[in-house]
């Protein structure tokens, strides 16, 4: 998110910012991740991250293929990954 202030338009760190603070408020913390993945403006600052850095790109892209893979076994085998 830090990245993301100078990179992407103002709009979108206006939405982000207050969308995080009053999900992770309002729930426990631990849900941090799940609104995450939810963020739209997220994903936009991890495309422009990836853009200036190829090697961050491979490496993100690959990192997360492996924890696809782990969770998708973790749910065919009905076993609690987090």
């Amino acid at each position: 998110m830090l990245y993301g202030v100078n990179k992407t338009r103002t709009m979108y760190m206006g939405y982000l910012i207050p969308y995080l603070l009053v999900n992770i408020s309002a729930s426990w913390p631990i849900s941090g991740g799940r609104y995450m993945s939810a963020a739209l403006p997220m994903f936009m600052i991890m495309g422009g991250c990836s853009e200036k850095y190829d090697t961050g790109a491979a490496a993100y892209m690959m990192i997360s293929g492996i924890l696809y893979g782990v969770f998708l076994a973790g749910f065919f085998m009905q076993r609690s990954i987090i």
